[in-house]
């Protein structure tokens, strides 16, 4: 009966070792090929900076054979297509690296680039949204947006995003923004001046002519709008004010006609007290 319980033992403890020796084996297996991934991945990424394109694509595939699931060479391999101009196998292989890492967010912004290039604007909108759904302070993410911007040409916005991303540490950011957006502002600038330029030329009177003229045509709120522009000029200019009594009470506003024509004799245009007598019974 003891003999029995020891060839048990053994036949029980053999299976054990059997099983570990197993398992052993194909966790050495498992980690031999994780490094053999590694290591052509690696290799890959040499000639990718070397713009090796070739060899590049060959290593990550190599890659890719030994580990399909491996998302940063499927990544990689994306982008090699997207600078070769492969845009369906760029997408296929971004698409590929999304599938297997969903909470990176770099796929989405190499994918939202290359359907910009494609000027599928909304795609690419939606991608770096998403992107910043994973990572709220990603440079390129916000990179991307200034680029969609620029393209739907709402410059500042694009600015403000460009101006973002550089904060963040983004290195293509900086000199978008010294290309661009500086002459942007500078612009901004010599329109403000040409507006202010051409205020300074114009006087209240030039307005005070154009308003009168106006209202011989009839043309009472333009006229209006000219008389404005004259106070905006001099506000002590009492025939404007009394030009503003025109437009008012031809338009059948009374009490604002009566209003402008007191304020116009206030300033000493005599003009105005014949109106307010006759009109305001005053």
């Amino acid at each position: 009966m003891e003999l029995n319980n020891i060839f048990f033992k053994i036949k029980y403890q053999k299976k054990i070792n059997y099983f570990l020796m197993l398992i052993v084996f194909l966790l050495s297996i498992q980690f031999i090929f994780a490094q053999n991934a590694e290591e052509y991945f690696n290799l890959a990424n040499q000639n990718y900076k070397q713009q090796n394109y070739n060899e590049a694509i060959k290593n990550y595939e190599k890659s890719l054979q030994i580990n399909p699931n491996f998302a940063k060479a499927n990544h990689n391999l994306g982008n090699v297509y997207y600078l070769l101009g492969d845009s369906k196998k760029a997408i296929k292989y971004y698409n590929l690296s999304i599938q297997n890492a969903p909470n990176e967010s770099s796929p989405y912004v190499s994918r939202g680039l290359l359907y910009l290039d494609l000027k599928k604007v909304t795609e690419a909108e939606n991608d770096a949204k998403k992107a910043l759904n994973i990572k709220p302070d990603s440079p390129d993410a916000h990179f991307l947006l200034g680029n969609i911007r620029h393209f739907q040409n709402k410059k500042e916005d694009a600015c403000k995003f460009w101006k973002m991303a550089a904060g963040k540490g983004h290195p293509q950011a900086n000199e978008l923004i010294q290309n661009k957006c500086d002459n942007i502002v500078n612009n901004q600038k010599k329109e403000n001046q040409k507006k202010e330029n051409q205020k300074k030329s114009i006087s209240a009177k030039d307005f005070i002519k154009s308003g009168e003229i106006k209202l011989e045509k009839r043309e009472y709120k333009n006229a209006l709008l000219d008389f404005e522009k004259a106070i905006e000029l001099d506000n002590k200019n009492g025939q404007a004010y009394f030009g503003i009594g025109g437009a008012k009470f031809a338009e059948g506003e009374e009490e604002e006609a009566c209003k402008a024509w007191r304020k116009a004799l206030e300033l000493g245009y005599k003009k105005a007290k014949e109106m307010l007598k006759g009109v305001c019974s005053e």
